[in-house]
């Protein structure tokens, strides 16, 4: 299955709360399936939050403050916004209208609310969609082929598209992958076939602990896109691939990891996150977790961390926290009092990193493992006529062959000085995706029925209360 960026609902312990206030809210009366997207321009000074269901759509316009400017409501077929962007008092929304290569453009005009309409076909030959993601003043769906080393970057400029293809073929780039498959380097085995494995990098949202579980990692940076990947222990390589000269180079960054042959038993876990110039790495054996943060143009090592399976991590300023009981009906979270029990639960499933900038210009790194746990039930129960399992001293019965999955999370939080590359002791303030997780933990609200922006300086939590049946624009500070 396609992993993505998104929300990150589920993350860490709190200790202390973000001020929350609410700068907008408006009662809709809207039912049944439910979309919330958020789109800006690229100076931040407009902001669009927009709700649809399966036939109408509604875009709020709101200025630098966040303040309400204008709505416009337009009729829809059954399709979802995906992206878009603000310029010169035009609203660029894409939206997907189900069919493959297929993209809606729908154009507001924020001076008339005149609305008008462009249909894109794209001819994707052989490619996999990778993922899509908002730029300044533009719109970029992303894929690549399965049978020839290509990335394609259709670039959507209000009503008009830019195809953008790089050839790793071209000078030798598709060398770094194994018979020079570059679809087999960016997906996994699904079944019987393969799908995307890569993890868009939204800088407006925290990461999702599932996306960036994965090896793969593709970033906006300024007009570039380059794309991170972990291909082992020691090396990380760097397609970057220019949109202004069409051009795509590559390097690697050697990292003082252990060089391991793929097959050896109970081998290191790692994994990396770019944020500014600083490449975070973590990896984690039988025998110690280290991390080690670099240079990304460079490679040249700004600092290295190393904890024992004996020690205590000393580079750590929470308790190590696992959610995720052992069954789906008995979900549980404790804290881990041994350095080794969360280095058995990075080799169990992938290891996970994330960073994100505070408000003070601090970098806070989440570390830890993900795993998802999928169940088949068997066994029978005459009186039932199905399967039983146990929870919390009942019995719950299900029929045979039912599939369940759960994910189990396990991680601690660190505070580093960008400048320095030094740890920063002390407590941490609450990070953003925990206070919207205990601000909604009881309203039911979907993923898709919510969004996080910047605005204003501060970050913005659209969401469609389905009780109230009302948009409301929460922030965080």
């Amino acid at each position: 299955m396609m992993r993505f960026l998104v929300i990150a609902l589920s993350l860490l312990s709190s200790f202390f709360s973000y001020a929350q206030n609410k700068p907008f809210e408006q009662v809709l009366g809207w039912k049944g399936r439910l979309s919330v997207k958020s789109i800006a321009d690229s100076a931040k000074k407009s902001t669009c939050v927009t709700v649809e269901n399966n036939s109408k759509l509604k875009a709020f316009l709101f200025d630098k403050e966040m303040h309400f400017v204008k709505d416009f409501e337009l009729e829809i077929a059954d399709e979802d916004v995906i992206g878009g962007f603000i310029q010169a008092n035009l609203i660029q929304l894409y939206l997907n209208p189900g069919g493959e290569g297929l993209i809606h453009n729908i154009t507001i005009d924020t001076r008339t609310g005149d609305a008008r309409d462009t249909i894109f076909q794209l001819e994707l030959k052989g490619e996999k969609l990778m993922g899509h993601l908002n730029a300044a003043n533009s719109f970029l769906y992303i894929t690549a082929s399965k049978k020839t080393p290509i990335f394609h970057v259709y670039r959507f400029g209000g009503t008009n598209m830019e195809q953008i293809s790089f050839d790793l073929r071209v000078n030798n780039l598709d060398k770094n992958f194994t018979d020079g498959n570059l679809w087999a380097a960016l997906s996994t085995a699904s079944g019987l076939s393969r799908s995307a494995d890569i993890a868009i990098v939204d800088p407006e949202a925290e990461a999702d602990v599932d996306a960036v579980s994965s090896h793969n990692k593709l970033y906006l940076l300024n007009n570039k896109l380059a794309l991170v990947m972990d291909m082992s222990g020691e090396k990380v390589l760097v397609l970057n691939f220019d949109l202004t000269s069409k051009q795509a180079d590559c390097r690697e960054i050697k990292r003082p990891f252990r060089a391991v042959a793929p097959e050896e038993f109970n081998r290191p876990e790692y994994n990396s996150f770019l944020i500014g110039n600083q490449l975070y790495s973590v990896e984690a054996s039988a025998e110690s977790l280290s991390l080690v943060i670099q240079d990304f143009q460079t490679g040249k090592i700004l600092k290295s961390y190393k904890a024992l399976e004996d020690e205590t991590i000393s580079f750590k300023n929470t308790p190590i926290i696992q959610e995720g009981g052992a069954t789906m009906y008995a979900p549980s979270e404790r804290n881990l009092e041994k350095t080794k029990q969360l280095l058995r639960k990075m080799l169990n499933g992938n290891a996970v990193i994330t960073v994100a900038e505070n408000n003070k210009g601090q970098h806070e790194l989440t570390i830890g493992a993900y795993k998802k746990v999928t169940q088949r039930s068997g066994g029978f129960a005459p009186s039932m006529g199905g399967g039983g399992m146990a929870a919390g001293g009942a019995m719950i019965f299900v029929n045979p062959g039912f599939n369940s999955s759960w994910t189990r999370v396990v991680r601690f939080r660190s505070l580093v000085d960008p400048a320095t590359s030094s740890h920063i002791p002390g407590d941490m303030q609450v990070p953003v995706g925990e206070e919207i997780r205990k601000y909604t933990e009881s309203m039911k609200i979907s993923a898709t029925a919510s969004s996080v922006l910047i605005a204003n300086k501060f970050h913005q939590f659209a969401y469609y209360d389905k009780t109230e049946k009302k948009l409301v624009v929460m922030r965080f500070e």
